[in-house]
């Protein structure tokens, strides 16, 4: 008899260890997505800005620094600031976790 799709219940079957290990490995992807995927869509924009120096100079200078709103271009200065914050603070609080290596011996 198979099982049904979705239950009230959580599933027995599979023990507490193994539900943590993939809910790490699911939390741990995302990370993943979240760090790349933003990095994807500013690809891409990047590269269709790029885009425009087919049409010459001034229209590519035009795509290239022209910002549609000055909403815009400060949004993408926080966001960006940020995200450079988060990055630093994550490293520092790596360094200050890390263990100090022995001394090599001479």
């Amino acid at each position: 008899m198979a099982s049904p799709l979705t239950t009230d219940q959580p599933d027995r079957a599979v023990a507490p260890a193994e539900r943590s290990i993939a809910r790490n490995f699911l939390l741990d992807r995302l990370g993943s997505f979240l760090a790349f995927f933003p990095l994807g869509i500013w690809t891409a924009n990047h590269l269709w800005n790029q885009l425009a120096a087919f049409a010459g100079a001034r229209a590519w200078e035009e795509s290239v620094t022209a910002h549609s709103s000055p909403a815009s271009a400060i949004s993408i200065a926080v966001i960006s600031a940020l995200a450079l914050l988060r990055h630093s603070l994550y490293s520092f609080s790596g360094i200050e976790s890390a263990t100090t290596p022995a001394p090599a011996c001479m």
